[in-house]
Order: structure tokens, then C-alpha cells, then sequence
């Protein structure tokens, strides 16, 4: 298993799905510090979950839309005063509050694609054909080369 500096993370530590998420993350070979940034905004969004009194396995969209509001009104916590600061202003930049909401988009699907995975073999099925090629299973891409045929073709087909 690929290594996580949990202490960095401890409500995502503490909270088993999305410690699995963040594990099955960094298993699947993204860089140190996507694991970094993405632990950090969804250690975010599980603590305004949990100031709200929320469920995060039951959050909707307006939850998610007041964790917005709240990272566009936070304080800012820059202390340099080089020329193009923006200190004094509030709310996290732009790129801060996009990237953590990608993460937090990763953490939902990867919860989704759990369940219904999960649903789908305890009804006794198989999960779709994408089971076989598991990166294509998690983000609709196959893991084969390029222009590898998936099936044979016939002479007259």
C-alpha cells in the first residue's frame, strides 16, 4: 500500500470511507502531493459537515454550496505583503476552492461506484464488463494500449 501521512488527515483518518478512498487513491499511483491536497479538502469538507451537524454520507447539495460559501468568506491566512497580495480580502483563491472541489467530487463518486458495486454483487450479479479492467471500472478508460482490438473479426462480418 502506498504511504499516507495520516496525521495530516484525521477526521479522514477517523472516517472509514474516506480513508479508503484516500488509500485507494494513493494506491492507484497518484502523486504525493494530489494525495496531499486532496486529503486536505476533504479533511475540510468533513469537518464543515461535522460543525453542521451533517452526515457527509448524507449531504446534499446545499450543504455542499454552504461549504463553498464558507471557504469564499474565510479569512484569509496569508501573511506576506508582496506586491499582488491580496491580503485583507477573505475567502480561499479561486484555484484553492476548485481543486478542493474536485476532490471532494472524487471522494462522492468513488462512495457511488462503491455502493452500486457493492449492490450490484450482493443481488448476485456482476458489476458491468469495466469490472475486468478496474481503471477503466473507476474513470471510463481502458488501461489497454491503443488501438488493441477487443474482439476478432470474421472474414464477412
Amino acid at each position: 500500500m502506498a504511504p499516507i501521512p495520516w496525521g495530516k488527515f484525521p477526521t479522514v483518518a477517523e472516517h472509514q470511507l474516506a480513508h479508503r478512498w484516500l488509500q485507494f487513491t494513493a494506491n492507484i499511483g497518484r502523486a504525493p502531493n494530489t494525495i496531499d491536497a486532496y486529503g486536505r479538502a476533504v479533511e475540510d469538507h468533513l469537518q464543515f459537515c461535522a460543525a453542521e451537524d451533517t452526515d457527509p454520507l448524507l449531504a446534499r447539495a446545499d450543504i455542499v454550496a454552504a461549504w463553498i460559501r464558507n471557504m469564499l468568506d474565510r479569512p484569509r491566512t496569508v501573511s506576506h505583503t508582496s506586491k499582488g497580495s491580496r491580503q485583507g480580502e477573505t475567502g480561499l483563491a479561486n484555484a484553492t476552492i476548485q481543486q478542493r472541489l474536485v476532490a471532494v467530487r472524487s471522494f462522492y463518486e468513488y462512495l457511488v461506484k462503491t455502493a452500486c458495486a457493492n449492490r450490484t454483487r450482493s443481488a448476485g450479479g456482476r458489476p458491468d464488463a469495466a469490472a475486468d479492467d478496474p481503471v477503466r471500472a473507476w474513470y471510463g478508460t481502458s488501461s489497454k494500449p491503443r488501438g488493441s482490438p477487443t474482439r476478432k473479426s470474421g472474414n464477412g462480418s
